[in-house]
């Protein structure tokens, strides 16, 4: 094999290896703001919504092969854990304002609302959902 095949082979081996690393920074630049995405549908109580979006940005951080060892998937994972946590938090707090038992009188009181802001039982439902 002659110098030119063989730098001809390495500059093509470059390519692909830059191809592939530029693909993986955009999918991980998406994946960051869909995680942004999962952080303003908690603030704003759309709790179904940051379900569905969560679980959409988790599932393309698994479909990462390869990127693991790269510190900015290991923080988008751990931003995702966190995120779920404060999801689970989130609708464990709204559950126990919209749910009381008294167990003393055996009595079950379910709201419709939180401080006069109707829930829509869907989105909790829907949010119910983490993992």
């Amino acid at each position: 094999m002659s110098d030119a095949e063989t730098h001809l082979r390495f500059l093509e081996a470059e390519i692909q290896f830059n191809e592939t690393l530029a693909s993986a920074l955009g999918k991980l630049q998406l994946i960051g703001t869909t995680l942004a995405q999962v952080d303003v549908a908690i603030s704003r109580g759309e709790l179904g919504a940051a379900v569905g979006i969560l679980n959409g940005a988790e599932d393309a951080l698994e479909r990462l092969r390869g990127f693991d060892e790269i510190i900015v998937t290991g923080l988008m994972k751990e931003k995702a854990r966190l995120l779920r946590k404060t999801l689970l938090e989130t609708v464990e707090r709204a559950w126990s304002g919209l749910v009381n038992a008294d167990k003393d009188s055996g009595i079950v009181v379910i709201k419709k609302s939180t401080n006069g802001t109707p829930v829509s039982g869907c989105a909790y439902l829907a949010a119910a959902d983490c993992r």
